[in-house]
């Protein structure tokens, strides 16, 4: 027998998405711009420019992403994938 109990736990919701570069802010209702952030979180290595160990984390509107990288980006079409 399986027995069950229910469990109100807290949760957490993503309400808006502020880009670090620009400040647009974009929220659930509006998908195109809301799905189309990138969001970077990587630990630094040794001897890295941002500290040794620490947390670095990034959140971009695809236009400040689109800015950033589009000199040196590789873009592939999907039939490439």
């Amino acid at each position: 027998m399986i027995r069950t109990v229910e469990i109100n736990m807290p949760t957490k919701q993503v309400i808006s998405k502020t880009c670090d570069r620009c400040g647009f802010v974009a929220y659930p209702d509006d998908q195109v711009e809301f799905n189309q952030f990138f969001h970077y979180k990587e630990h630094c290595g040794y001897f890295s420019s941002f500290g040794d160990g620490n947390l670095v984390e990034v959140d971009l509107c695809e236009p400040c992403v689109f800015e950033l990288f589009k000199d040196f980006a590789v873009v592939k079409t999907d039939d490439i994938l």
